[in-house]
């Protein structure tokens, strides 16, 4: 019987993470696929034509021609419902395990530091913009819990009314996915003028926000910013604050 593209998948361990993306998108949208020339599925699937080459060679194909050749013989409906959902579940699973991995190599040598600002703070200040207000109230809460005064603040509020609390914080934390948001950047300055500490939780890229800050928590991130596919960047930020504040 000849082999689906899901037995292709079952061989991920020796293809690289943008390999195995791009052969998992393939196999979830055949019938789109197989009409896509390899310009197309390059930009669909944020990568380079050349990638796709080194996949197609990989999974056993002289090229993208063989592979879509292949991909023509599918049936995409039967293989598509044929396949469990625990091994889809199991697939998304390993790969937020690895992806938090990666993320507890990135801060480890952030951890005491982190601790140290938080046990030497009592009224702490913490700002986020857009989604990353979310963070910002979830932290502020688990600091209520320890006995800590915590102000939440986004931008919706007042320039005045951040500058009446700042001066009286000990902390100032901030979230920033980018790490390149004004507003966030703004208020990092002002604490620093009143030589507050500053803590920052950005993706791991080379950013504004954390080069200001005095501890910088990066967070892998997985996701493009044009992708609207799920990010590890969320779940792995709340892993994170988890064990920051419990360790």
């Amino acid at each position: 019987m000849e082999p689906s593209v899901w037995d292709l998948l079952r061989g991920k361990n020796r293809l690289t993470e943008m390999e195995y993306s791009v052969l998992l998108f393939a196999a979830e949208n055949v019938s789109l696929v197989r009409e896509m020339n390899i310009r197309e599925l390059a930009a669909r699937c944020y990568t380079s034509p050349a990638t796709i080459i080194r996949l197609c060679k990989k999974l056993g194909f002289s090229g993208y021609s063989e592979f879509l050749f292949f991909l023509k013989g599918q049936q995409p409906t039967l293989h598509q419902t044929e396949r469990p959902h625990h091994e889809a579940w199991a697939d998304q699973f390993r790969t937020q395990m690895t992806n938090f991995e990666r993320t507890d190599a990135l801060i480890s040598d952030q951890v005491s530091d982190f601790r140290q600002l938080l046990d030497a703070s009592r009224s702490i200040f913490l700002y986020g913009a857009g989604f990353s207000t979310f963070f910002a109230e979830y932290m502020a809460k688990k600091l209520h819990l320890q006995k800590k005064q915590a102000w939440v603040s986004s931008a919706g509020d007042s320039r005045s009314l951040f500058l009446a609390h700042i001066e009286h914080q000990d902390l100032f934390i901030a979230f920033s996915r980018s790490g390149e948001t004004e507003s966030v950047l703004e208020k990092v300055n002002i604490a620093k003028q009143h030589a507050i500490p500053v803590i920052a939780f950005t993706r791991a890229t080379k950013n504004r926000l954390g080069e200001l800050a005095t501890v910088h928590i990066p967070i892998y991130d997985d996701q493009r910013e044009e992708s609207t596919t799920a990010s590890s960047y969320d779940s792995n930020l709340l892993l994170v604050m988890e064990m920051l504040l419990h360790r």
